[in-house]
């Protein structure tokens, strides 16, 4: 059970929320749900191609209508209004204060936005490829080219980046899944 109130939803939660918009990108969701007929009139209006796998309809991430924030948060679809990550859950039930939720935010975006120029760097053919597949993109040449110092050499600075997005992600958006043994 929640323990927050209207008021915090209201204000709180919409105040980083506009500010952050993380959730909105590639970042950490490569697309987002349709639940019903009002949403998917909603993502076509801005410009969102509906999609369709296993009887569910979702739209690719970035969102179109995301432009540094949600230009249609009052008009929504329904699953961009009940997502809550956990540092939006955080600052809901007074765990963390809205303002350093917003400075972990900025700090996450600039090094989200760093880390997306660094891989679009690697080859022009990924440029247009969202975020997660630029990834596995990346990782894929790591994996061959792991033995050769030059390569680990260049790309360092990747590695430390990517390593605290992931440790950035995993202690204040998403905590990652439990591992079953």
């Amino acid at each position: 059970m929640n323990n927050y109130s209207e008021k915090n939803i209201t204000e709180g939660g919409q105040s980083l929320c506009l500010s952050c918009g993380l959730c909105c990108t590639d970042y950490f969701h490569p697309k987002a749900n349709i639940q019903n007929e009002n949403d998917k009139i909603i993502v076509l209006k801005f410009g969102g191609k509906v999609m369709n796998h296993n009887n569910k309809q979702y739209f690719h991430l970035p969102c179109p209508a995301f432009e540094e924030n949600c230009t249609i948060y009052k008009d929504r679809p329904s699953s961009c209004r009940k997502h809550q990550c956990d540092l939006l859950k955080s600052v809901l039930n007074n765990r963390i204060g809205l303002n350093q939720a917003k400075l972990i935010t900025k700090n996450t975006k600039a090094i989200a936005s760093e880390l997306s120029h660094m891989l679009d760097n690697m080859s022009e053919s990924i440029k247009t490829k969202e975020f997660q597949s630029r990834i596995r993109y990346f990782f894929e040449q790591y994996e061959q080219n792991k033995d050769t110092p030059e390569f680990k050499h260049k790309h360092a600075h990747l590695l430390m980046k990517f390593a605290t997005f992931i440790f950035l992600k995993d202690k204040y958006f998403y905590k990652p899944k439990e591992i079953i043994k």
